[in-house]
């Protein structure tokens, strides 16, 4: 009888030790899954850090082109100023040659009639004026 109470107790550990087998199977079957989708997802990540790296020094040289393009349109800008300025000059400059050759052509124009006739001074004077 002992022993039967002994071979029932070890059939019960037994199966308890199966049904923790079939438990821990499931478990590790899991597990496994899990670790192959991880390590899909850290490939994925490695290609996706691979590809920022790429795009941070693509727009770092963006970044680089963007400040000389800045810089080229300082200087457009300052040389439109300076033309600004030397267009202005060359206006008043041209305004004062008019100015002086006018003055030069009436000047002229008297000392030519000083020097002529009578009849030609009309002649002179119609010639200077159209």
């Amino acid at each position: 009888m002992l022993q039967t109470v002994l071979e029932l107790l070890l059939s019960l550990l037994l199966l308890v030790t199966c049904g923790w087998c079939a438990m821990l199977h499931r478990r590790l079957q899991c597990l496994r899954v899990e670790q192959e989708e991880l390590g899909a997802a850290l490939e994925s990540l490695a290609v996706l850090t691979g590809r920022a790296e790429e795009v941070v020094a693509e727009l770092k040289a963006a970044g680089i082109e963007c400040a000389g393009l800045l810089k080229a349109l300082g200087d457009g800008a300052r040389h439109r100023e300076d033309l600004g300025r030397l267009l202005e000059s060359s206006g008043r400059m041209a305004r004062r040659l008019e100015k002086e050759v006018g003055h030069a052509a009436r000047l002229l124009a008297e000392v030519r009639m000083q020097g002529l006739p009578a009849g030609a001074r009309q002649v002179e004077l119609g010639d200077a004026g159209g």
